[in-house]
């Protein structure tokens, strides 16, 4: 397939992939060298391999308290809004739910601070546990960087990639490879490039040579 051609499918399967949709590995492999298809291969066998990775029984048990303290953040928002709404909220169910949100707050950030350090890499931020800087409501919580959603941060080399992701990874390294192209050698340009490195090295150690000489003169 000639290049420009090539180029022409690989940019659009590239858009393609960036609405959303998704291509088949007929199509993926058509627009690859076999090479790059053989490295997509590997790098989803490497991703697939990750998956089996196990979380620690701190970061599952963190999970848990998480989960529980966003539940009583969202339900004392939902009574919340019916308050202001006008619609009629006991003053004491209100007192009773921000208590409960507080505790589940409070306990989620106890452990976290008995198990961040130890397991860092699990999450998606850094966090600091001085009194000033400490979590203050569940949007500030960490969350484990295998997570999906819109409160991840960031996401690290344990977080889950799609195939998709993969595919489009490899469209626009194959992209970057055509239009930046590194220039083969022949094999006698290639003795040429070694022979003028072998020069400059010979160079290098007979200067060398010859200042250490200088100096044992002169001392």
């Amino acid at each position: 397939m000639k290049i420009d051609k090539r180029k022409l499918k690989l940019q659009k399967l590239l858009l393609k992939i960036e609405g959303g949709e998704d291509i088949a590995l007929r199509e993926l492999k058509s627009v690859l060298t076999d090479n790059e298809y053989l490295q997509f291969q590997n790098r989803w066998e490497h991703e697939r391999s990750n998956r089996h990775i196990e979380k620690p029984d701190e970061i599952k048990h963190y999970e848990m308290l998480l989960k529980k303290a966003v539940f009583a953040d969202s339900k004392l928002d939902v009574y919340s809004a019916r308050s202001v709404s006008g619609k009629k909220v006991k003053i004491n169910v209100l007192d009773k739910l921000s208590l409960n949100s507080e505790i589940a707050l409070f306990k989620a950030v106890e452990y976290l601070e008995s198990i961040y350090l130890q397991l860092r890499c699990w999450f998606d931020r850094d966090i600091e546990f001085d009194g000033l800087n400490s979590p203050s409501d569940v949007a500030q919580l960490p969350r484990v960087i295998t997570s999906r959603g819109s409160n991840v941060e960031t996401q690290g080399l344990l977080a889950p990639v799609t195939k998709r992701e993969i595919k489009k990874e490899s469209l626009e390294n194959s992209l970057f490879a055509i239009e930046n192209p590194t220039p083969l050698l022949t094999e006698d340009e290639q003795w040429e490039e070694l022979k003028k490195t072998f020069a400059k090295t010979k160079k290098c150690v007979l200067d060398a040579e010859r200042k250490s000489k200088f100096l044992a003169i002169k001392v």
